[in-house]
């Protein structure tokens, strides 16, 4: 019995590891642009071009805290490449980008935009990103705004 546990253990976490590995590779910048979705609007992390000649981008995992973002040019190959932060939660890569933006002073007049990217790698060998945006905030803690959360999908084709 302890035996068959360990065996388990061992399986999932070589699966967890092979998972977490398969992230690296070049995919087809389609049902939603990959510069709209990490372009925080902030001085840090941001990633802004021509959008419209960049139809794939590569991730590449380069430790266990960085990876990079290149998009690759159509027409010569050129490639803009901008290095996140990342930790890994339940087998999906959660960027850190940047991701809570206050707008005015939070809960005494104003509110706090958050949005986090979960990156994970489907059945097909697909990338999916994950998006989770929601805003609170509150006028002199007494009359709370609404608390809006929105979770969004989107699937990338793997080219290589």
């Amino acid at each position: 019995m302890k035996t068959e546990l360990f065996f388990l253990f061992l399986l999932q976490s070589l699966l967890c590891f092979s998972q977490e590995r398969r992230i690296d590779g070049i995919f087809e910048n389609s049902s939603k642009n990959i510069v709209i979705l990490l372009n925080r609007q902030l001085t840090k992390d941001t990633l802004s071009s021509d959008i419209q000649h960049y139809s794939k981008f590569e991730i590449k995992v380069n430790d266990k805290k960085y990876l990079t973002i290149s998009l690759i040019h159509d027409i010569d190959s050129t490639k803009i490449e901008r290095t996140y932060k990342y930790t890994v939660e339940n087998n999906s890569y959660l960027l850190k980008n940047k991701n809570t933006k206050p707008l005015l002073i939070p809960y005494i007049f104003g509110s706090l935009d958050t949005k986090k990217l979960y990156l994970s790698i489907d059945a097909d060998n697909n990338l999916i990103i994950n998006t989770v945006e929601s805003r609170s905030g509150a006028v002199l803690l007494i009359g709370f705004l609404d608390w809006k959360t929105t979770q969004k999908k989107y699937v990338y084709n793997r080219i290589k």
